[in-house]
């Protein structure tokens, strides 16, 4: 009920009826997985409401719709916008970590050695180690291993962090 004085100073009394258009509050948004491994893409979309658009624009394909493809360099925190058909807005963020994944290292205590003669390698900079290389390997896990080349061979380590990301490293053994 609305009161008012009109000029003339008589009172007035109206019942109006006042329509509050609220945003669209089933906006959801989500992604694929909420981390991945630096320079990998991850879906996000949003549902809930009849236009969209995307802040900040740093490592989207797109700013506007329901889905875009993130390949952020660092984590980032991305709101999506939803608006109504008449224009009420609300938003929603949504954090994709960014896993810069390992940076790995190998070192040998020889760089050649007499056929059959053992060599120690050493793994730096990521939390998981599987070597790769020939029978000459003697234990494929961990950070150290020892191998027995009778030949010259290339031993290569992958690396893994503790998010699943990866990097690879090799290294030559001489005979």
């Amino acid at each position: 009920t609305v009161l008012g004085i009109t000029t003339d100073g008589c009172r007035i009394k109206q019942d109006v009826v006042v329509t509050v258009e609220g945003g669209p509050s089933s906006l959801i948004v989500e992604a694929n997985r909420d981390v991945v491994c630096l320079g990998e893409p991850v879906v996000i979309k949003a549902g809930g409401a009849a236009g969209y658009t995307w802040t900040p624009s740093i490592g989207l394909n797109r700013t506007d719709g329901a889905e875009v493809i993130a390949e952020p360099e660092f984590t980032t925190t991305y709101t999506v916008r939803g608006l109504t058909e008449n224009g009420c807005a609300v938003e929603r963020d949504i954090e994709i970590l960014v896993d810069e994944g390992p940076s790995l290292e190998i070192l040998a205590d020889q760089d050649s050695v007499c056929p059959g003669a053992e060599v120690r390698l050493s793994a730096y900079g990521a939390t998981r180690f599987e070597w790769l290389g020939d029978e000459s390997l003697l234990d494929p896990v961990g950070s150290v291993v020892y191998a027995r080349p009778s030949k010259s061979s290339i031993y290569q380590v992958v690396g893994s962090s503790g998010l699943g990301c990866t990097d690879t490293a090799s290294i030559f053994i001489g005979t």
